[in-house]
């Protein structure tokens, strides 16, 4: 596997046409939310996951734009001053170190909150008589249970041993019914994977705004898709009562002025109004109105698919270095070999005989000795 700036703007594009895509399904395209989205977000996680891995697999093809790409290339790749080293790999260290720190940071988070839970869990469900018989009804999987004595929205936390989060709250049997149906959906449809990627994939481009308002679209897409799931088959009088509830939930946190930690758990409701009107007024729309056409569901299905597809198998590059024929092979020996640099690149002499023109300097010649073009002329 090679790095090069190719997957790093294919990475950049990918946050721009999802955070696109993730708007219209929300706020234009309202019906396909409707839908069953498990397969569409499977694939989303895929396409977030190509996105953390910023390297040329063996698979990948490389699309050259000179025309578009070589003037970044050549101004990214350009040696500065008699330093063998440009403002790529300047900015490479830069966003190695920011990534770096910003994942230490978030596994920290995740280590505190993790020890703050396990203060709480609850060591016989039993003694929680209301809350053990919803647990049952739900056919929960195998998991604990920590009550928070703060004010918090409930949520679900961890991949493999999920821990119900619960604020300490006088809870109706239907209310804490919604809670855990919800949060065990999260938990079934993997929502809690997509969560880490996006938090991941925020880690990663820490220097890229569309991120952060990735990460909240998409997140509020699939509350949306959830709660669908949730209320499939319900009435429309427990669709109000669902849609109270979480009203209920959000006003009780912004009340109390408590921010949603960056943490990982999915939770059932946030303080911010916006989000939550959205949710809401997906929940009580019409039954007529919760329809698209089959057509829409395809089309949304199939840009999702070419979108991983090109993420994965297609790169932008700047230039080919690759291009000559097998007629013009040569071979380069331990002589008299080295790099003139010029405007429009290095130009490689073996020789004395010059070959060919490269930008930027491949990884393989970079220990080749670099000359002015003045001095060649001498």
């Amino acid at each position: 596997m090679e790095v090069t700036i190719g997957p790093f703007i294919t990475s950049f594009l990918a946050v721009i046409i999802l955070t696109a895509y993730t708007y219209v399904i929300i706020y234009v395209r309202k019906g396909l939310l409707y839908q069953n989205m498990k397969f569409a977000f499977a694939i989303i996680s895929l396409i977030l996951i190509r996105m953390l891995l910023p390297v040329n697999f063996p698979f990948t093809v490389s699309i050259y734009l000179e025309t578009i790409m070589s003037p970044v290339v050549e101004f990214m790749f350009h040696y500065i001053g008699d330093f063998h080293f440009g403002l790529a790999e300047i900015l490479f260290v830069i966003w190695l170190i920011g990534s770096v720190c910003k994942l230490i940071s978030m596994i920290h988070k995740q280590v505190i909150y993790k020890r703050t839970l396990n203060a709480f869990l609850v060591k016989d469900l039993e003694a929680y008589p209301k809350l053990a018989r919803v647990l049952k009804k739900c056919d929960a999987p195998k998991m604990q249970v920590s009550i928070v004595p703060q004010d918090i929205s409930p949520a679900i936390y961890g991949r493999y041993r999920p821990v119900l989060i619960l604020p300490d709250w006088d809870f109706t049997e239907k209310e804490l019914e919604f809670i855990c149906s919800h949060e065990i959906s999260h938990y079934r449809n993997h929502d809690v994977w997509m969560n880490l990627f996006l938090r991941l994939v925020c880690c990663a481009q820490w220097f890229n705004p569309l991120a952060k308002l990735l990460h909240k679209e998409l997140t509020l897409a699939y509350e949306v898709a959830n709660d669908q799931k949730v209320l499939k088959n319900c009435s429309e009088t427990e669709r109000i009562e669902y849609a109270n509830f979480i009203l209920k939930v959000a006003r009780k946190l912004g009340e109390n002025g408590k921010k949603r930690m960056d943490i990982g758990a999915v939770a059932f409701a946030g303080f911010c109004q916006p989000e939550s009107k959205t949710r809401l007024e997906y929940i009580l729309t019409k039954e007529e109105e919760r329809v698209t056409k089959k057509r829409n569901i395809w089309l949304h299905y199939v840009f999702i698919f070419v979108l991983l597809l090109l993420t994965f198998f297609v790169v932008p590059e700047g230039h080919c270095t690759d291009v000559l024929d097998k007629e013009e092979a040569f071979y380069i020996y331990e002589n008299d070999v080295y790099l003139v640099k010029s405007e429009s690149g290095y130009q490689l002499y073996v020789d004395g005989e010059y070959k060919y023109t490269l930008s930027p300097i491949p990884e393989e010649l970079k220990d080749l000795p670099v000359i002015e073009e003045e001095e060649n002329e001498k």
